[in-house]
């Protein structure tokens, strides 16, 4: 989504670097055409100290680069962004990929991250939503006036239209797209994939993606005898190719902001069984696009994956009708000039 968004403004005359510490993402970025600039002291837990000289890291760059404005993205580099905007008296843009605060997260936690995120919402000059869920609490909370606010949905490069998902004859081939993290709920899918294997024993999973819970989800599968039906395939750069070979997508989050993976499973035309968390809920209508189950529940999202492969008619509609709703609300090309529009009212305003 930032890539695609600085391609945009790149084309539109501004000079844009990005500021990151990941290595994979500096490189991706790079690759891009993108100038990048390594932050040596961000990183995702919170170190006080750390953060404190990532504030100052990214003051130094904004001046060493003579930036008129900056674009913080995620809720750590939003607060470091914005802190360092302040200090400089710089605009600034916050797009809020999802609340770090939900309904898993511990109750202190929970509620620290709101006093936080209420503190720092005030000092954006803009305050982009992904979600209509996250847009709609902070004008409840009056956390930011809806002047300031924007709603601007990722979106995806949208693909031709790809052949019907062909049937699986009982032997399904399901897929699973994203990072190998805590929120994205993988273990809740294996043992939900666990179950339908009573009715589908041919079944196969992939996951495409990686991340820190990898060694932890091969161990479950492991420990659940599913490995001989279970494949990890780790990252890779084009997962629609892989969609494209599969039967059923299916996306097991607890929580999100308004996930790509979703959005990359509907430009597939594949279909799509998905949790009704936060984010998700945004894209998908239940019954229409796709069958939705409550988050964090196994057997619900086990009876999803049967109900959707027992009826492949509806299967196959339902995969259309995701298809028809990406092609008109979430396209790259829609979400790019929404943010072109943000960020020439804000230049233009500057003079």
């Amino acid at each position: 989504m930032i890539r695609a968004v600085s391609r945009g403004l790149i084309e539109a005359g501004y000079r844009v670097s990005v500021l990151a510490s990941d290595p994979r993402t500096l490189e991706a970025f790079a690759a891009a055409g993108l100038a990048t600039i390594v932050c040596h002291h961000f990183g995702r837990p919170i170190r006080p100290l750390r953060d404190l000289r990532a504030v100052a890291e990214t003051v130094a760059v904004c001046r060493r680069h003579e930036v008129d404005l900056l674009h913080t993205h995620t809720s750590k580099g939003g607060a470091v962004g914005r802190v360092a905007s302040r200090w400089l008296g710089l605009p600034v843009v916050h797009t809020v990929h999802g609340y770090p605060f939900h309904e898993f997260c511990r109750p202190v936690q929970r509620a620290v991250f709101r006093l936080v995120e209420r503190a720092l919402a005030p000092m954006a000059t803009r305050l982009v939503f992904i979600s209509k869920d996250d847009f709609r609490y902070a004008l409840a909370r009056r956390w930011c006036r809806a002047a300031r606010c924007w709603y601007i949905p990722n979106g995806v490069p949208i693909p031709p239209l790809p052949q019907p998902v062909p049937d699986h004859g009982g032997r399904p081939l399901l897929i699973t797209v994203g990072r190998l993290s805590l929120q994205k709920g993988y273990p809740v899918l294996l043992r939900a994939f666990a179950r339908l294997l009573a009715d589908y024993p041919e079944a196969r999973l992939w996951f495409v993606g990686d991340g820190e819970q990898r060694r932890e989800l091969e161990r479950l599968a492991q420990e659940m005898a599913l490995l001989s039906s279970v494949e990890f395939l780790g990252f890779q750069e084009q997962p629609l190719e892989w969609l494209a070979r599969a039967h059923l997508a299916v996306s097991p989050s607890l929580w999100e902001g308004l996930p790509i993976a979703v959005l990359e499973m509907m430009s597939a035309r594949r279909p799509i069984v998905a949790t009704s968390c936060r984010g998700t809920r945004d894209l998908l209508r239940d019954g229409v696009d796709a069958v939705l189950a409550p988050p964090g529940d196994a057997p619900a999202l086990a009876e999803a994956m049967r109900a959707v492969l027992a009826d492949w008619a509806r299967a196959r509609a339902m995969a259309d009708n995701a298809r028809e709703r990406v092609e008109s609300l979430y396209s790259e090309k829609l979400m790019v000039s929404r943010y072109l529009r943000l960020f020439d009212e804000l230049t233009s305003s500057k003079g």
